[in-house]
C-alpha cells in the first residue's frame, strides 16, 4: 500500500508504551503532489455535467411523481435513502434557497410539475447507469452515515443556530459523494485527468495514484458542494470534518458528530478497528469501550430498519 503511493517502509512505525501499542504512518507532504491532486480535482468536477442515477432506483421515484396526487411523505423516504436522488433534487432546490439542506423542506419547494421533470428520463442532468456492487456499497454507506449522524446529534443535545438533526442527516448523506463521482466517472474525465497529470513529469504516477486511491474525494466533495451553491462553511464541514483545524468553532461539534457517524459505518463494514477511532471524541459521546460502541451501532441499525420499513 505504501509503495503504491510512493512511500517506503520507513514511513510505517509500530511501538509500545506501558499502556498501548501504537501504529503510525508518516506521510511526507510534497506540495507539488498535493497541488497536482487539488488542481485535477477541480478540473474533474468541471466535466461533471450530469448526476449518476441508478436506473432501478429512479423507477420508484418516477412512479411516485407520476401519480395524480404525489405522496410527498413517501417521496421523502425514497429520496432520503439515496445520495444520487438527493443530489439531483438539491441541484434545483438550492437555486431557490441556498440554505435549504433539509430533504423534506427541499421537496416542499418543488411543484408537482417540477418533481415530474426532475425525476424523468428527459432531464438532461440525469446520467442513468446500471447498478454495481461498488456503487450500492457507497450508497448504503452514505445512507447509514446520515442516519447515525442525525441521531447522534439529536441524542447528544446538539445545539446550533442553523443546523439541526435533519440537516445533519443531509450532511451525513454527502459522506460518499467524492467516491461516488470517482466511481462513476466518464471516459472523458479519466482521459483528461491523465493528460493533466502528465504535465507534472516524474510526479505523474504519484499524483494519479493518490487521486485514484481516494485522496481526491475530499477535494471533489468540497468543489462539488460549493458548485451546488452550498455555503463555504458547510462545504468545509462536509469535506473536511476529519481535519478539525479547518472547522470553525461553531461547527466543531457537528464535525465530531460526522466523524463518529462515519467511523461507526466504517467499523460495521470492518474497514477500521475500534482502536483506530479517536478516543477523545468517543469520550465526548460517552462511548467508553468497544462493546458499548457495538451496541450503539446495533440499536441504530435496528431503528433505521424499522423506520424505512414502515
Amino acid at each position: 500500500m505504501l509503495k503504491r503511493i510512493g512511500l517506503t517502509k520507513d514511513c510505517y512505525q509500530v511501538f509500545s508504551t506501558e499502556e498501548e501499542t501504537i501504529t503510525r504512518i508518516l506521510l511526507p507532504c510534497n506540495k507539488a503532489i498535493f497541488a497536482g491532486v487539488e488542481m485535477i480535482s477541480y478540473e474533474f468536477i468541471s466535466l461533471q455535467e450530469k448526476i449518476p442515477i441508478i436506473a432501478s432506483h429512479a423507477e420508484k421515484v418516477m412512479s411516485l411523481v407520476s401519480a395524480k396526487n404525489i405522496d410527498r411523505d413517501a417521496l421523502v423516504k425514497v429520496i432520503g435513502k439515496d445520495l444520487s436522488l438527493s443530489l439531483l433534487m438539491f441541484k434545483y432546490t438550492l437555486e431557490k434557497d441556498k440554505n435549504c439542506l433539509k430533504i423534506q423542506n427541499a421537496i416542499s419547494l418543488l411543484s408537482d410539475e417540477e418533481l415530474h421533470y426532475i425525476y424523468s428520463e428527459s432531464n438532461p442532468s440525469c446520467d442513468f447507469i446500471d447498478s454495481t456492487d461498488e456503487i450500492e456499497t457507497l450508497l448504503l454507506h452514505s445512507e447509514r452515515t446520515a442516519f447515525f449522524a442525525a441521531n447522534l446529534f439529536k441524542n447528544n443535545k446538539g445545539l446550533h443556530k442553523s443546523i439541526d438533526e435533519d440537516v445533519m442527516y443531509t450532511l451525513g448523506l454527502f459522506s460518499s459523494l467524492g467516491f461516488l463521482l470517482l466511481e462513476t466517472s466518464s471516459e472523458e474525465q479519466k482521459h483528461y485527468i491523465q493528460e493533466l497529470a502528465a504535465q507534472y513529469d516524474d510526479l505523474m504516477d504519484k499524483i494519479i495514484n493518490m487521486f485514484r486511491n481516494g485522496y481526491a474525494s475530499t477535494f471533489i466533495k468540497r468543489v462539488y458542494t460549493k458548485r451546488l451553491g452550498i455555503s463555504d462553511d458547510i462545504s468545509v464541514l462536509i469535506s473536511s470534518w476529519s481535519s478539525m483545524a479547518r472547522i470553525s468553532e461553531e461547527n466543531k461539534f457537528c464535525a465530531k458528530v460526522l466523524y463518529i457517524a462515519e467511523m461507526m459505518q466504517y467499523y460495521d463494514e470492518k474497514a477500521v478497528d475500534f482502536y483506530q477511532i479517536d478516543k477523545t471524541i468517543l469520550q465526548e459521546f460517552k462511548i467508553s469501550d468497544e462493546k458499548q460502541f457495538n451496541y450503539l451501532i446495533k440499536l441504530m441499525k435496528e431503528a433505521q430498519s424499522s423506520i424505512f420499513e414502515e
